[in-house]
């Protein structure tokens, strides 16, 4: 009977009918009628693709964070916020939701690839989660896709923000990569 609320750039035009697909395909139930809803910002269907903006290459995330969601906790209503664009918007998402109300939960699977961002990003969005959380909301952020971040780069190992906020729960953050270090140290064990 909760409700959990998934924050995504752009939005999926087929997002519920491949949900439904894969539901079906693993005998699952689907949704129930109003058990998913969507919030769309004008203009966050069929965005151009170009520049920093792959609204395509967000969809297929979209559709797993809803399937995921509604397989673990298939009593929970979902909602879907879709951002215009995967830049400042999706902190507008998360402030939308949370001074509204509109969630229980808010599960989000992106974030920046360090912590190191200027002061003045990072107090007001800070600010937005303090409040999630003086509120009872439990927001939730992926920790990475690339572990510690030094892979292929070389910088000082590093979290992503903003998973490594303190009002937040952090999930994931495994690589699945090795390198000759790591394959001396499996031989060595």
């Amino acid at each position: 009977g909760i409700t959990v609320a998934i924050i995504d750039a752009f939005a999926s035009p087929t997002i519920v009918k491949d949900a439904a697909q894969y539901f079906a395909n693993r005998g699952f139930p689907g949704f129930a009628a109003g058990q998913f809803t969507q919030q769309v910002a004008p203009g966050t269907y069929n965005h151009p693709e170009g520049g920093h903006f792959d609204p395509s290459g967000w969809y297929g995330e979209e559709t797993l964070d809803v399937e995921a969601v509604h397989s673990m906790a298939p009593g929970a209503n979902v909602l879907f916020v879709g951002s215009p664009n995967n830049t400042q918007d999706m902190d507008a998402a998360m402030n939308h939701i949370v001074a509204n109300r509109l969630a229980d939960v808010v599960s989000n699977s992106y974030g920046f690839s360090t912590e190191n961002l200027p002061p003045g990003y990072l107090k007001p969005f800070n600010d937005t989660l303090l409040q999630g959380a003086l509120e009872g909301i439990s927001i939730l952020f992926s920790s990475g896709d690339s572990g510690d971040e030094t892979f292929g780069t070389g910088a000082r190992p590093t979290p992503d923000w903003p998973a490594v906020s303190p009002y937040v729960t952090s999930i994931g953050g495994t690589s699945a990569f090795t390198d000759k270090v790591f394959d001396r140290g499996l031989r060595a064990f």
